[in-house]
């Protein structure tokens, strides 16, 4: 099978940003060539599946961790954002369960981190998503505000 940098097409995507008590849930990846950055909870679509639904599968796959209240963030289509496979993300926004996150094998270590303090080495363009997914919050708590 080619890989998708190796070909006319891009790969899609879906990125998380479990949410719970005001702090971002990030691992630290175990491969690639951002083997120990930390990232969002994500990975590729399957085929015959939504995004949204490789979105909740991927959350449970990487951190055990069910999440809910779901809004996409946007779409993440840099060329250069993922330079192994060329990925198209769509980030959604995800409020986390009350289970303790369990690594998966694609992760040396898992956590919760404040907004403010987000660790300096970051892995692909998952600082911008993090930054784009604390605007939405802050604007869905302007209209809970109003309702």
């Amino acid at each position: 099978m080619t890989k998708a940098n190796e070909t006319k097409h891009r790969m899609v995507t879906a990125d998380c940003v479990i949410v719970r008590d005001n702090k971002v849930l990030m691992q630290k990846r175990s491969f690639g060539m951002w083997k120990g950055y930390w990232c969002l909870i994500g990975g590729k679509v399957d085929v015959g599946e939504t995004i949204i639904h490789a979105a909740v599968r991927e959350a449970k796959e990487e951190s055990d961790i069910d999440v809910k209240k779901i809004y996409m963030i946007g779409i993440y289509d840099d060329k250069d954002r993922d330079q192994e496979n060329n990925c198209v993300t769509v980030a959604f926004l995800c409020e986390a369960n009350d289970a303790e996150p369990k690594m998966s094998e694609e992760a040396t270590d898992m956590k919760f981190f404040p907004f403010e303090k987000l660790p300096d080495k970051i892995a692909f363009d998952h600082r911008l998503i993090i930054e784009d997914a604390k605007k939405l919050m802050d604007k869905l708590s302007k209209m809970k505000q109003v309702s």
